[in-house]
């Protein structure tokens, strides 16, 4: 007992670390939504500042006061230089800012103070106690305290002041915040400064504990990070008990810990992330509700086309300029391609479906280690121990695509972190399975009886590199033109909308976490052949950090990005050029920290793309000057008439004619007591309606009836209870994107168009491109072409959506969801931005699409339209259906009329004919 209860003494002070600085994580979050990953670097600048003044002559309390002014300035300055700039910025773009910001405060440390261990003085009583036999010292208590006095202040602060609540709304609704007359530049400069001094107070406390040293102080906010995402950032209580409960795990774990492998550091560090990751899987939703919040624009992921003649010469050119190369210079190269691999996992990974990685590296490392098992200790030839290595890559990778199935954004970003901190203690840092400090042996590659040593053979080693990238190049860039790229891309813009039309989500990113794995393992692989000898420590899990950050500059949605990223890399031909001059090469990681910060303020699609850009402008513009020599005459060829509002006839009017004025008496869809609760409200209260087969069936009711929630719930994007049966079949329980390729399909209330895709690729999505003619059309034969001449859309196809206007983004929402052998449509409020005049073109054309056999749900404001062409109206009122029928007696129904306007007999005087909302 007197074991457990010192081990549990001692690791109070890990965890009252993690707790402290999980403290100014969620200030931060709370007040700005970003996740400061450099909260770890400002606890280690304030430990410095406080560690320079106490040795200086200041007293320890002076010092103090002085740190934490330091820390608040820093706080402030990262606000207005940093933050303020990408308020309006991509999730991306700011979580990528912070990892600069880790940088340049790791150099910058680096630069002033050192990198060799200080002593602290410390703040805290030195003294010992006894408690039940046990000797330890009071400062462990005085944390202890410590920490639960700021989680109670801050608790209080946060939910019992107008400031903590303005804090706490801050992040939600910046028009909210202006509204009640403050600026939300103001509310994030207080959390910014408050968050830093939070965090330069857990480092100067801290410090003295253990010698001060960069890299550990900077590495106290990943298991922060952990807490905080199980207190999910707003839980000052929360994430302050769990992290004084993992560090007190972790010390009493040693104590009991009886195997040598995986070791007991390995178990200390990494099974609480593995934990956590099993909390975030059971608490995430695989499908994103309607009130997740945007993580904004993606970075642009660029067509992968070029010409062959192009990409022929960029490959003799890097033959030449290897060739010529010095021998240190063509390994820099060497590393450079291979790194380019590893940049291009993370083009399919974050690039193309938008799942944010900090794993990689350790995916390249485990696929450094599998090589050295098949080519060293099973002597398997070359170049077979690459592929199997990679390929023994994937079920980890995929293994890592769980919790991408429920968690996304920053989230998702800091259990990959966590996974690549368990993959570094458990696998890594064992030196019964790593080698230790001898490292893991990987033969020479001998191919064709040639061996292509990297020490020996710099050249050779750097053709064969060169040659896994263009096959790696290969395979992403057909990923990129297929199906598969597609699909990717319009789940990366909206999870949501790619479920309503029939993706199977888990499954594409599934395929997208094993191809990832699957080309960091050959980049590994790749690796230990050319070191031949594996040191782990180049796989920690701040390269993945550092790596990710340089992966952006390049531009992590393109692949020319990524072989420009290959090329940035540490120890890859640029680095080794600044490295041949002393003082750039100082300076190196602050200049790599400087570059990610400025380029997510400025550039955030990265170098490679940009500089693809501007290449197209200057040849545009020696196009224009040939032009004009030439005495060429600029024609206007732009049709501004192509798909407005009138209706292109010939295919309509043929589809009208086969609309049957009767519906079917089949009975499609049948909703049986279809309820749906939020949290204890009922927003869908025991709801029954069927919908005969043919039918165009009107749902109205006021704003907050239910009326987007009951399509939610129909289409399996809520969970409900009751019985929903399509086609005879019975659905509840069947995936949304199930229900999709059973031909049941919606639209949204704000569209939600793949806004990375053409309105053509939008509709490519599902569905077969054959050309038919119009006699006889079907819902399945219907082309791209025919579809959004359907709508009103002719000759918009080849745009993109953020070119539409708003009623036009509507239309292309219904063309995309007839598209892919649609049998019911339930549209919601498809007539939002169109005028009056639109509005009844448009219910002109939904009478003409039941000529195709469809069903269709229509939910509208517009009453006019919804009376004018449904056979039949459903009224819902506070979830509960009120009055179905005929639109003639629906219009004139008591209930309905004071469910719209109440019941105020004044109300009610000269409302004739139709219903206002």
């Amino acid at each position: 007992m007197s074991d457990v209860m010192l081990y549990a003494v001692l690791g109070l002070g890990a965890g009252a670390a993690y707790a402290l600085i999980a403290q100014g994580l969620i200030l931060v979050h709370r007040g700005t939504g970003v996740v400061n990953f450099a909260q770890g670097a400002i606890a280690m600048i304030a430990a410095y500042l406080y560690t320079w003044l106490a040795n200086d002559g200041f007293s320890p309390v002076v010092a103090v006061v002085l740190s934490l002014i330091g820390a608040a300035v820093l706080g402030a300055v990262i606000q207005r230089v940093v933050m303020h700039p990408l308020s309006r910025a991509p999730l991306l773009a700011k979580l990528v800012a912070t990892l600069g910001l880790m940088l340049v405060l790791q150099a910058a440390a680096s630069l002033i103070f050192g990198t060799e261990l200080r002593t602290v003085p410390p703040i805290l009583p030195t003294n010992t106690v006894s408690a039940f036999g046990v000797m330890f010292g009071v400062d462990r208590l005085v944390l202890l305290v410590i920490v639960l006095i700021l989680a109670a202040a801050l608790s209080a602060f946060s939910n019992r002041t107008n400031t903590g609540a303005l804090v706490r709304g801050a992040s939600d609704s910046e028009a909210g915040v202006a509204l009640l007359g403050y600026s939300l530049n103001a509310v994030s400069a207080l959390t910014w400064v408050l968050g830093s001094v939070l965090a330069g107070f857990a480092g100067i406390v801290l410090a003295p504990m253990t010698a001060l040293d960069i890299v550990t102080m900077i590495l106290l906010v990943i298991p922060a990070l952990a807490v905080c995402l199980l207190a999910k950032f707003s839980s000052f209580w929360v994430a302050s008990i769990a992290g004084l409960v993992l560090g007190v795990g972790q010390s009493v774990l040693a104590n009991y810990w009886p195997l040598e492998s995986p070791t007991i550091d390995g178990i200390q560090q990494g099974l609480p992330f593995l934990l956590i990751i099993v909390v975030m899987v059971w608490r995430g939703r695989s499908i994103p509700d309607r009130t997740t919040l945007s993580i904004g624009r993606p970075p642009t992921a660029s067509p992968a086309r070029g010409k062959p003649a192009v990409l022929l010469g960029v490959v003799v050119i890097a033959v030449v300029v290897t060739y010529m190369a010095s021998a240190s210079y063509q390994t820099a190269i060497s590393i450079g391609l291979i790194s380019g691999i590893i940049a291009l996992s993370l083009v399919v990974l974050t690039g193309y479906i938008g799942q944010i990685s900090l794993a990689q590296i350790a995916f390249a490392g485990l696929g450094a280690y599998f090589c050295s098992v098949y080519a060293d200790r099973l002597g398997l030839p070359f170049p077979l121990p690459i592929f199997i290595a990679a390929v023994t890559v994937v079920p980890v990778g995929i293994l890592l695509a769980l919790p991408a199935l429920k968690v996304r954004g920053v989230n998702l970003a800091v259990v990959t972190l966590g996974a690549a901190v368990a993959i570094d203690a458990l696998v890594f840092k064992d030196s019964n399975l790593t080698g230790g400090f001898n490292g893991a042996k990987v033969p020479p590659p001998v191919l064709f009886g040639i061996e292509f040593d990297g020490v020996l053979y710099p050249f050779r080693f750097a053709m064969l590199a060169l040659a896994a990238l263009i096959l790696c190049v290969a395979l992403v860039a057909w990923v990129r033109r297929s199906s598969l790229g597609l699909t990717m891309l319009a789940i990366r813009d909206n999870e949501r909308a790619a479920s309503a039309e029939g993706v199977n989500i888990v499954g594409t990113k599934l395929i997208a976490f094993a191809i990832s794995a699957f080309l960091a393992g050959v980049a590994g692989a790749m690796l230990g052949y050319l070191y031949g000898s594996i040191s782990f420590e180049r796989f920690a899990p701040l390269a993945s950090i550092g790596f990710l950050a340089v992966a952006y500059i390049g531009g992590i949605g393109s692949i020319g990005g990524a072989i420009f990223a290959g090329l940035l890399v540490a120890g890859g031909p640029i680095f080794n050029l600044m490295s041949s001059n002393p003082q750039i090469d100082r300076y190196q990681m602050l200049i790599a920290g400087l570059g990610v910060v400025f380029t997510a303020i400025y550039n955030p699609d990265g170098l490679g793309p940009f500089n693809a850009a501007q290449f197209q402008k200057l040849k545009a513009r020696l196009s224009r000057s040939r032009v004009g020599e030439g005495g060429a005459r600029d024609v206007d060829v732009s049709d501004t008439s192509a798909g407005k509002s009138e209706i292109d006839t010939t295919l309509m009017d043929s589809l009208t004619a086969r609309a049957g004025a009767v519906p079917d008496s089949r009975m499609l869809l049948e909703v049986k007591d279809v309820r749906v609760e939020y949290s204890g409200v009922t927003a869908v209260d025991g709801v029954s309606l069927q919908y005969p087969s043919g039918a165009l069936i009107g749902l109205i009711g006021p704003n907050g009836a239910g009326k987007t929630t009951f399509i939610d719930a129909v289409c399996g994007f809520v969970d409900c209870t009751g019985q929903i049966t399509f086609d005879g079949e019975e659905i509840e329980g069947v995936p949304a994107y199930r229900r999709a390729r059973l031909g049941l399909r919606r639209t949204f209330q704000n569209v939600e168009l793949f806004d990375d895709l053409t309105v053509r690729e939008n509709l490519q999505l599902r569905g077969s491109n054959s050309s038919v003619s119009t006699e006889g059309t079907t819902i399945e034969s219907l082309t791209v072409d025919q579809t959004l001449e359907l709508v009103g859309l002719a000759g918009r196809g080849d745009v993109y959506p953020g070119e539409l206007s708003t009623g036009e983004r509507k239309l292309a929402g219904l063309a995309r969801a007839l598209r892919g052998g649609s049998r019911m449509l339930l549209l919601d409020e498809p007539a939002a931005g169109l005028d009056s005049h639109e509005s009844e073109i448009l219910g002109q054309r939904l009478r003409g699409l039941l000529g195709l056999g469809l069903t269709i749900l229509l939910v509208d404001h517009d009453l006019n339209l919804v009376m004018g062409v449904c056979d039949r109206v459903d009224v819902l009122d506070q979830g509960r259906l009120i009055a179905s029928g005929p639109p003639e007696a629906v219009r004139v129904d008591p209930a309905v009329r004071s469910a719209y306007i109440g019941d105020a007999p004044e109300a009610a005087t000269g409302v004739s004919g139709e219903l206002v909302r």
